[in-house]
């Protein structure tokens, strides 16, 4: 799971780093140059809840994150992840990773 983050990491700079220079062939000055991409939505969501009914405990606990990294005012990449435990008395705790989520948003004007 690390090594799938990290490469697409990776390829986000790369694609990235394309789009960062202007497209005239002349240098192009350092202050020139402007960061492409940046995070215009970030969300966190942190649950918890326990019962405690006639010697029976229940705990659940979940968080979820979701984000959206836009490229260009009509480009965008969206991800999210999720993680949930839960557990009862006398049972194994249950944790489960949830919510997967990626896609990509284009964005097209009709004139």
């Amino acid at each position: 799971m690390k090594n799938i983050i990290i490469i697409s990491l990776f390829i986000i700079s790369l694609a990235s780093s394309l789009y960062s220079q202007p497209a005239n062939s002349g240098f192009a000055h350092p202050l020139q140059i402007e960061p492409v991409a940046v995070y215009t939505k970030l969300k966190g969501n942190v649950g918890y809840w326990h019962k405690d009914f006639n010697g029976v405990k229940e705990i659940n606990k979940n968080i979820n994150i979701e984000g959206e990294y836009k490229f260009t005012d009509s480009f965008s990449v969206i991800s999210s992840i999720g993680r949930n435990d839960y557990s009862q008395t006398d049972t194994a705790k249950e944790v489960t990773w949830d919510r997967w989520n990626a896609g990509i948003k284009y964005v097209f004007q009709f004139r």
